[in-house]
């Protein structure tokens, strides 16, 4: 059965907003600018209490203790039809952001099977209760070409022949999340870039940040799109409670070459600049190497095919279904500055 914290919200039974991946950089940003907005009756779905704690850390560095202790945070096996369905009673928007993500080859097969069911189990949960609208978040990873002169929109196609492991996943993801809509559930899909937030985190997007701060010798020669996680959050609350459906967004504020974000990334934290291009031939080599290292020791491949893929990749995206209706992005220069107060009020406690 589904589990609460103890500083729980009263009012645990008048759920307006129920956001999965509560406990992940994105989700947690949304119930953040929610609680802010004047909204009380929230429900943050987490999975365990070691990630509730990066989530405390990461509202405390933006001066929102306050709105954490607000929100009902429940934990909740999503891949748990009945505890999907029960934490979703009384809800009226569904915000869903969870998803297993891995770019190592040993975790394919788990990882398609989990972000299929964990999608089911959502949106039947959504449609058992009669939820007025539901927010479905995917990726950029499942687009597999540049559709419109070089940039990537929401035209573009998803050949599962060319993407990663975690692009296939999404997708797959995506098509149950497509079926209920098919069905009569208000839905919209938002597909995000890069997200850039805070570095509470060292898993997924928030990883760069700290492998930056170590001090990283290379960055791979592709380029990608990249987005601010209050950015993300604000346009899905700004879309929740529109009567359209069947939306779908591209979600980015910036496109850029890795040389240029990691550099941005290492000045904003005042670290040593990144100086060496790693080719695509120097990233196949270190692939192989690490791959002979693992089979003779208990040595752990921190490079796949599909991070290679997706570090050489020249990839734009053209975001401008989400400046239709009135958004705007924040600056880079902006992120960049979020990044260093965050990572300096959680890590340093004094200014970088």
């Amino acid at each position: 059965m589904s589990e609460s914290i103890d500083h729980r919200h009263t009012n645990y039974f008048c759920k307006m907003i129920v956001v999965t991946g509560a406990s992940g950089l994105l989700g947690s940003q949304i119930l953040l600018h929610a609680a802010r907005s004047g909204e009380s009756s929230l429900t943050g779905v987490y999975r365990n209490v070691k990630s509730l704690k990066r989530v405390e850390s990461s509202f405390m560095a933006q001066g929102a203790s306050k709105e954490f202790k607000s929100i009902n945070w429940v934990r909740v096996d999503l891949l748990d039809a009945i505890e999907t369905e029960e934490v979703m009673v009384d809800a009226k928007y569904i915000i869903h952001c969870a998803a297993f993500v891995s770019l190592e080859r040993s975790d394919s097969k788990i990882m398609m099977e989990m972000n299929s069911r964990i999608s089911e189990n959502v949106w039947a949960g959504a449609q058992k209760n009669k939820v007025s609208r539901g927010i479905h978040v995917s990726s950029i990873s499942i687009f597999s070409d540049n559709h419109d002169k070089g940039f990537i929109n929401e035209k573009s196609e998803t050949k599962t022949s060319n993407l990663s492991s975690y692009g296939k996943s999404k997708i797959y993801a995506d098509l149950i999340a497509w079926r209920y809509s098919a069905e009569g559930l208000s839905l919209s899909v938002v597909y995000p870039s890069v997200i850039m937030g805070s570095p509470a985190w060292n898993n997924s997007s928030a990883k760069i940040i700290h492998q930056i701060k170590k001090g990283l010798l290379f960055y791979p020669p592709g380029s990608t799109g990249w987005v601010d996680v209050r950015d993300v959050s604000d346009f899905v609350l700004r879309i929740i409670s529109e009567k359209a459906s069947a939306e779908k967004y591209i979600l980015n504020g910036h496109n850029l070459s890795f040389q240029k974000a990691f550099n941005d990334i290492a000045m904003a934290l005042k670290c040593s600049p990144i100086k060496y291009r790693a080719s695509e031939f120097i990233l196949r080599a270190a692939l192989k190497a690490e791959l002979f290292l693992s089979l003779i020791s208990p040595y752990k491949q921190k490079l796949s095919k599909d991070s290679i893929k997706s570090g050489i990749a020249q990839k734009k995206y053209n975001a401008s279904e989400s400046l239709k209706i009135g958004f705007k992005y924040r600056t880079w220069e902006s992120t960049m500055a979020f990044l260093a107060s965050q990572y300096s009020s959680i890590y340093n406690k004094k200014s970088i």
